[in-house]
């Protein structure tokens, strides 16, 4: 359970990491004092990772301590956040190619497409796996 409340706030990390500098470039956000990645500051990734591990740490240890019994459903409904994160993915990826960012495109991948990979496997896995 702490190694799955832990991934909750790389994954959730990940999407900051690409998303904030291009808010940054847009103008959206701003930043008082800027940062060293791309003028936004470590301390937000800190905070995102904080604020994430706390909500999703309270909720996996209810979710641990009183499981509920898994309705029968097809799996493929599992695609869905994924198809969700994967197109977040992507225009983070067309934006900052758009803004002349190519570091933070291939930086931007890297964080974000690993959970892309291992649940895309994970999906196949659990749909064709004999049980």
């Amino acid at each position: 359970m702490p190694l799955l409340i832990i991934l909750d706030g790389l994954v959730v990390v990940a999407i900051d990491i690409f998303m904030d500098p291009i808010m940054v470039y847009q103008k959206k956000w701003l930043w008082e004092n800027g940062g060293s990645y791309f003028n936004v500051p470590v301390s937000n990734f800190i905070g995102w990772f904080i604020v994430t591990i706390s909500a999703t740490g309270i909720f996996r240890t209810i979710e641990y301590f009183y499981p509920q019994k898994t309705p029968q459903f097809n799996k493929s409904i599992y695609l869905i956040p994924l198809f969700g994160y994967t197109s977040m993915w992507f225009l983070f990826f067309i934006s900052s190619l758009q803004i002349h960012l190519p570091q933070l495109a291939l930086i931007g991948t890297l964080a974000m497409l690993p959970t892309i990979i291992i649940n895309l496997i994970h999906f196949v896995y659990s749909k064709f796996s004999l049980k």
